[in-house]
């Protein structure tokens, strides 16, 4: 939603999330974000003091949870608190300093305090580690202090160059290969060379994402991916075997299904 540039419907949908769920901070963090953008600074700021004190909570039983940790580290800078706010960010990012999804939200912390070199430093590095989701740094109000730096310029020309070669590659490849046997079946076959690794590929990593260490994924409205996959804690029954996936119903006339995947271990 949001980086489609419906702002006012993401955030319905991230307090309807927080509603049916009144545990999750993670929707109480973006929100805050959106009322920003939409001018209604004392809801963003009630958001944020609401999402402090989940976390807060959440981090007192899983203090390791990095996804918690970076969002937090936001909440607490946001609010005034500027120190404990690095700390936190800085804590989840020596959990992880590859991942591409901890650089980027550490980079919105560190724009946030308006410390531009390094938030442009890990976001450079969240890009270069996989993060590829042009939409949603095009319309990130979190970056917003770093789009007038001519170093920002710099990193999204260059992204812009580099994901203008790779796509171009392809309309070369099948050229080159219409080019040399006139064949359409061949470009065809080319096409599908191509299709099926992803297809197939893509099921694997599910099944294996689905396997591995735990996440949750909040979904609103037909199908729609309000929020992003996240870690959640681990949870077991008193006998210590595994907790079933926990659905949390809609409220009444309304189609939001929150799922919490457990893991087993």
């Amino acid at each position: 939603m949001v980086s489609q540039g419906k702002k006012e419907e993401a955030a319905r949908l991230y307090e309807q999330a927080s509603k049916v769920n009144p545990d999750d901070y993670q929707s109480l963090a973006l929100v805050s974000g959106v009322y920003d953008s939409l001018g209604r600074s004392a809801e963003a700021q009630g958001a944020r003091h609401r999402c402090l004190e989940i976390v807060e909570r959440h981090l007192s039983l899983h203090p390791d949870d990095a996804r918690a940790l970076y969002l937090g580290a936001g909440i607490l800078c946001q609010l005034g608190n500027r120190g404990r706010g690095i700390e936190w960010a800085e804590r989840s990012l020596a959990m992880d300093p590859n991942d591409s999804t901890i650089l980027y939200n550490v980079a919105c912390v560190y724009s946030g305090i308006g410390e531009i070199e390094r938030a442009i430093d890990c976001l450079e590095k969240s890009i270069t580690s996989g993060m590829g989701q042009r939409e949603w740094i095009e319309n990130d109000t979190d970056l917003d202090p770093l789009r007038t730096s001519p170093a920002f310029r710099r990193l999204w020309t260059a992204e812009t160059l580099s994901a203008l070669g790779s796509n171009a590659g392809y309309v070369a490849l099948s050229y080159q290969v219409y080019a040399l046997t006139g064949s359409t079946l061949a470009v065809g076959r080319l096409a599908l060379a191509e299709l099926v690794p992803l297809l197939t590929l893509t099921l694997l990593g599910g099944a294996l994402a689905a396997a591995a260490p735990p996440a949750s994924v909040d979904v609103t409205r037909s199908g729609d991916i309000a929020l992003h996959a996240t870690p959640a804690p681990t949870t077991r029954n008193a006998d210590h075997s595994a907790q079933a996936p926990e659905v949390v119903a809609p409220p009444e006339n309304e189609s939001c299904v929150v799922v919490a995947f457990p893991t087993n271990g």
